[in-house]
């Protein structure tokens, strides 16, 4: 990146500042250099600074399970806003990590120092399953001011390596360093150590940054014991709405363990590897055979294909879904999940991919990352992918088809939202290793809403709004619904509702379809509102757009850095009729409106009904994709400054003995 100046070399260090398993720790000095440090807005230093952050990743004793992550963070507070820095927090995983040290001071103006004391740090519970509990110490560094450093370091003791420096902070970093103690086989034998050198190799790999690295190894390539990372100015992370999560923009460092060799040989034997450990476990499958035989009469593929998905949605239970899972047996093969009637998603999507491999068809295992978490990156070798897919074409020229029985409420033909556009690693396919997942078109994510509305004399609304769902606004209603009381149904729906609308009082919710993955999800709901209305002499102004569902503009800085990433492509078409008093009359109708570019397309129209007594709108929305590179932030703009623009659309009513003294508001 153009603002990060960067060197790495490969040292042997025998003293080091940073603290290691066996030392004792020590602050750094303050330097007359620490206090010199003032706002610079053009620099982007402003609120506070990090002067540096020093890393040490301890796995030498990797083999015991005892490896250590210290983090030393020193920071120069310049402003009120910048004492939010002071406050800090650190979850763990109990069960597989603690935190064995925590130190903290505040250095004020005249070298007077504060320590944090003990009783300061606090602890608890942040997440809990029968799986996995997570924890959280916090602290607060006392005495913090507008003109203070503070520092802070804590260490860590894992069960295994944390392999992740993001260089990139919500703040200026003037120096960073990471130094990283890797295993060289304490605990192992010459010979064991050769044998697993395929797997604990040690390699780095730096992310999102832009310049070309270069390396020097001293004094040896052959045996080094760590290597030092080092950084400097670096400028804060600027976040945008609607684009990829920060692990995959900020720049980071990641270290880990794997094979020396190049990532496409990495990639081809990982491919080979699993590809061996799906025929083992779908070797043994006889119980298949008797399902295969229900679709051998039906005529082509398709049909196949949609009847094994049913099945396998129909009859087997994802134990992922589940909070429990002690008493599960382990499935060692196909046979055992059809005779258990449950397995793990991938052990699901295995017998969907067995049973097309049985009807001869050449289906494919394939592994995805959630890109709401983070990106795939060839080059690293090491696993990543957080689910599996399988793939299926009818020939070698034809995109694949994706499938996904092992998920709750997910249609044929569909992948979940968060692995659209993905990068997919197909398993032991001879053409091909990797290949991107496609995108839904924005009619296959439909949202119809119909509302109803009466307003009275005294400018009250009551009616009632149907909405039907289809694609992936249905399955996240769905899987908000699914094994929940009425209770729970209903405070779901009413933050639904109210996350969608602004002066929406809604009641009495009837849901159809919360089961029927194939069709439509129907919700209705009656509602109470508020009127966008104002009087001016005998006039009586609304603005209807107003009952529409409220779509956020987030889009209003001047330039784009990062893609514009929304969750999916999807069509919103929404309709209301409102019955106006008889002692109402309209005077005119905002025109017409209609727009699109690269982006979507927008559309609104009024019209009058029933002797001018109620009055029609209609609006449609649509997104033509989620995915738009910065360059396009032009059109972004564009189209969502028009939809907000709707808001401004006035009808002009008249009543003749109104009262000026009316207010409503917008008034």
């Amino acid at each position: 990146m153009k603002n990060i100046h960067y060197y790495l070399i490969y040292v042997v260090i025998l003293l080091c500042n940073m603290a290691t398993a066996g030392e004792k720790f020590k602050w750094d000095p303050i330097t007359d250099a620490d206090w010199l440090i003032s706002e610079n807005e053009q620099k982007g230093m402003q609120n506070a600074v990090m002067i540096f952050e020093k890393i040490l990743a301890d796995d030498e004793d990797l083999i015991d399970e005892k490896c250590y992550y210290t983090i030393y963070r020193r920071i120069r507070i310049l402003n009120e806003e910048g004492r939010s820095w002071g406050d800090v927090s650190v979850p763990f995983v109990q069960r597989d990590q603690r935190i064995d040290e925590i130190k903290g001071r505040t250095i004020l103006p005249g070298d007077a120092i504060i320590p944090l004391s003990r009783s300061k740090v606090l602890e608890k519970e942040i997440f809990k399953s029968k799986e996995i509990k997570i924890r959280q110490k916090s602290f607060y560094l006392p005495a913090v001011s507008n003109n203070c450093i503070i520092e802070y370091m804590i260490k860590l003791r894992l069960k295994s390596p944390k392999n992740l420096w993001r260089i990139e902070k919500n703040i200026y970093l003037l120096k960073g360093e990471f130094v990283w103690k890797f295993f060289r086989g304490e605990g192992l034998s010459d010979s064991q150590y050769n044998d697993l050198s395929e797997f604990i190799t040690p390699n780095y790999i730096w992310l999102n940054t832009k310049k070309p690295l270069t390396v020097d190894y001293r004094p040896s390539i052959k045996r080094p014991e760590e290597v030092i990372f080092t950084i400097s100015d670096v400028k804060g992370f600027e976040d945008e709405p609607f684009t990829l999560p920060e692990n995959a923009l900020k720049a980071n460092l990641r270290t880990y363990y794997g094979g020396g060799g190049a990532p496409g040989a990495f990639w081809g034997d990982k491919s080979k590897n699993k590809d061996e450990s799906i025929r083992n476990f779908t070797n043994k499958n006889n119980k298949i055979l008797d399902i295969v035989n229900q679709f051998r009469n039906l005529a082509t593929p398709d049909e196949k294909i949609i009847a094994a998905y049913d099945w396998v949605q129909n009859n087997l239970t994802n134990i992922n879904y589940e909070d429990d899972t002690e008493d599960y047996d382990e499935n060692k093969n196909v046979n055992d999940v059809l005779k258990h009637g449950y397995g793990t998603g991938e052990e699901i999507n295995m017998v969907f991919y067995d049973l097309l491999r049985e009807m001869n068809l050449d289906a494919k295992m394939t592994y995805v990352t959630d890109r709401d978490e983070s990106i795939f990156e060839n080059k690293a070798k090491y696993w990543q992918f957080d689910r599996s897919l399988v793939a299926y074409r009818n020939n070698l020229n034809a995109a694949f088809t994706y499938y996904s029985p092992c998920l709750k409420f997910l249609p044929c033909e569909s992948v979940p939202w968060y692995n659209e556009g993905v990068v997919a690693f197909l398993i032991g396919s001879s053409h091909q290793q990797f290949c991107n997942t496609p995108f839904s078109r924005s009619h296959s994510n439909l949202l119809k809403r119909h509302i109803n509305l009466k307003i009275n004399k005294n400018f009250q609304l009551s009616g009632s709004i149907i909405e039907t769902h289809r694609g992936h606004s249905a399955r996240r209603i769905r899987l908000g619904l699914y094994d929940e009381d009425v209770r729970e149904q209903n405070n779901y729906l009413k933050n639904w509702v109210e996350h969608n609308f602004i002066g929406i009082e809604p009641d009495s919710f009837e849901v159809k379809g919360i089961e029927e993955t194939g069709k439509s999800l129907i919700i209705k709901y009656q509602i109470e509102a508020y009127a966008p209305w104002y009087t001016s002499c005998n006039k009586i102004l609304i603005q209807p757009f107003h009952y529409f569902s409220y779509q956020d503009n987030e889009f209003h800085a001047r330039r784009r850095k990062y893609p514009i990433i929304f969750d999916y492509s999807k069509e919103i078409i929404e309709t209301f009729a409102l019955e106006l008093p008889a002692e109402w009359e309209i005077v005119s109708l905002p025109e017409d409106v209609s727009m699109s570019n690269k982006i979507g397309s927008c559309e609104a129209k009024l019209n009058m009904l029933n002797n001018k007594r109620t009055i029609s709108a209609h609006r449609r929305i649509a997104i033509n994709a989620p995915f738009f590179k910065p360059g396009d932030y032009v059109f972004v703009q564009d189209f969502y400054n028009s939809i907000t623009n709707l808001h401004q659309a006035t009808i002009i009513l008249t009543e003749k003995n109104i009262k000026t003294v009316n207010s409503g508001p917008n008034n």
